[in-house]
């Protein structure tokens, strides 16, 4: 199991206009029901605390939640079968190969830790 940060899957952005009031890091383990093996679930239906809720429950965040979950499905269907053994870094690398925005920071690279 990985830290917070090398479990980051993505970064919503909620604002108005070009103001940002609100970053929401989203772990892949938001995604990933603790007792049920090989199951990921996406939208609403996320793990999230009450103040993160409002920022997650969009119909952008919830289309995103869906393609990572998608993706990551396809990705342990590739490897082993396994959701919780896939590999973060391979998950945000075939993401971003997607053209996925995972983070506004233009240094930050795919697997590796970010700041928050």
């Amino acid at each position: 199991m990985g830290t917070q940060d090398d479990r980051l899957v993505w970064m919503v952005a909620g604002g108005i206009g070009s103001m940002i009031l609100a970053l929401v890091l989203v772990p892949l383990r938001a995604l990933t029901p603790r007792n049920v093996s090989n199951l990921l679930v996406a939208g609403r239906c996320i793990s999230s605390d009450h103040e993160s809720n409002a920022s997650l429950r969009g119909a952008a965040t919830c289309f995103a939640t869906g393609h990572a979950a998608g993706t990551a499905a396809a990705l342990a269907a590739l490897g082993d079968g396994s959701v919780r053994g896939l590999g973060i870094a391979n998950l945000q690398q075939t993401l971003v190969q997607q053209k996925v925005i995972l983070s506004t920071d233009p240094n930050r690279q795919p697997g590796k830790a970010v700041a928050v």
